[in-house]
């Protein structure tokens, strides 16, 4: 499980320029792992995770940020064994904690939608069984669930940081008239009230005034708008809710999106301080930082390898730690392979 011998050298480099006194989470995103598809090179994704795995001892937590598989076959049983491949590969050693969020591919749904049109449920991974295969109830490394939630936040008190990682392809398994999916992940992307309830009471809530939050997911929390089939549903309720954690004031939280309502307030104007570091994600495969009022949205960009001019070279690989230095509330990325150094205060 240890890196290619061209990696050894820069993953070393990258190692001694870690900042043990700051927060260190190793975040990579979009691996699009799978094999015997149109994804050239996408069957070197599984191998490069080993890269941000052999830097472990020197961070606090590592987070997969979705789309780690690709899921192209039009065969269920070959998208669950590659999705077990990855997830099996990240928890190979527990030594510290990892966690692990969906994208909009790992499900699965994109070759029957290309197929037919639509999705049925039995051709795709579900809900259940990203829990059972993310082992989500048995809560690892004792994070805080809503019950064995797909989203989830984890204090870590030496550091005074609370990672939160939440799901953005929060969809109801709903049906239409034809049993097919009226909701699937390849296109639509959102946040329903009960997840949105724990992340304001609970995530942020109960958070002790002098943490600093950092919260991930696989969709970013931008300013991108709706772009042809793809839908995002409620990331402005959870703009709200932030936003309203960082100026500690109040605030409700509302939608009237059919099977997305949501309507509930927030108030935390009792707080003596919140500090938010940033809302974290991938799926757009480009690096980006959107100001979102009173706090940033950063983008990082994929571990799949796109072309075949930078296979065999360090570029083959992209991922990024994020150092959070709670006194100068500053956040550092470094970047490993295609990604970038990134810095910007909070």
């Amino acid at each position: 499980m240890t890196p290619r011998l061209f990696y050894i050298d820069s993953l070393n480099q990258m190692r001694d320029q870690i900042d043990s006194t700051s927060f260190s989470i190793g975040f990579v995103t979009d691996s699009h792992f799978d094999e015997g598809t149109w994804r050239e090179n996408a069957s070197r994704s599984l191998r490069n995770l080993n890269n941000v795995l052999y830097l472990q001892g020197s961070l606090d937590c590592v987070v997969a940020g979705g789309d780690n598989v690709d899921s192209e076959h039009r065969d269920k049983s070959i998208n669950l064994r590659n999705n077990q491949r990855f997830v099996d590969r990240l928890f190979n050693s527990l030594a510290i904690d990892k966690f692990i969020t969906r994208g909009n591919h790992d499900q699965g749904s994109l070759p029957f939608w290309s197929a037919n049109g639509k999705v049925m449920p039995a051709e795709v991974i579900n809900r259940n069984e990203f829990k059972a295969s993310y082992r989500t109830g048995q809560k690892l490394f004792g994070e805080v669930r809503d019950g064995d939630s797909l989203y989830c936040y984890k204090d870590y008190p030496s550091k005074k940081v609370r990672v939160v990682v939440v799901d953005s392809i929060d969809n109801p398994e709903s049906t239409n008239s034809d049993g097919s999916l009226k909701y699937f992940d390849q296109w639509d992307y959102g946040y329903q009230q009960t997840q949105l309830k724990w992340i304001a009471e609970k995530a942020l809530g109960t958070c002790p005034a002098d943490y600093h939050v950092v919260m991930l997911s696989h969709v970013p929390l931008n300013k991108t708008a709706n772009s042809g089939r793809e839908q995002r549903r409620n990331f402005d309720c959870l703009s709200t809710i932030i936003n309203a954690f960082v100026n500690r004031t109040s605030a409700t939280v509302k939608s009237t999106l059919t099977d997305f309502q949501v309507d509930f307030s927030v108030n935390y104007s009792t707080r003596t301080a919140s500090n938010f570091a940033g809302f974290f994600g991938g799926h757009e495969h480009r690096e980006n930082i959107d100001n979102m009022g009173k706090f940033n949205g950063i983008t990082c960009d994929n571990a799949w390898p796109e072309n075949n001019e930078i296979i065999g070279t360090v570029q083959e690989d992209s991922f990024s730690i994020i150092e959070i230095d709670t006194t100068k509330r500053q956040c550092k990325t470094l970047g490993f392979g295609r990604s970038t150094n990134r810095q910007f205060n909070y």
